[in-house]
């Protein structure tokens, strides 16, 4: 995995910095990437239900929560964490 984590940031220097079109690569790699993650979800205890979009979905409720209207530096460091803990432990909404 790791391998490919840092092929996808070679990848990212060359698009960024060189121009490179290698678009199509980086979404080959990413969803490589991805599909470890599913399985490792899948292999840890109390997480083989869990995949990557309901674990995305409820990363976003927690920021939602966090951040009702826009980023702020102070609820950064001023974090309310019973209200990310419900927003985490709440089923994620279906879209």
């Amino acid at each position: 995995m790791m391998r490919m984590i840092i092929h996808f940031a070679d990848l990212t220097k060359k698009f960024l910095f060189y121009g490179k079109d290698v678009r199509l690569e980086m979404r080959n790699t990413l969803w490589a990437i991805e599909g470890l993650i599913e399985r490792t979800l899948f292999l840890t205890p109390g997480y083989e239900n869990e995949t990557l979009a309901s674990v995305r979905a409820r990363n976003i409720a927690k920021l939602m929560a966090r951040y009702p209207d826009q980023f702020c530096e102070v609820k950064a460091v001023n974090r309310d964490l019973a209200s990310e803990r419900e927003a985490l432990e709440r089923p994620p909404q279906s879209t």
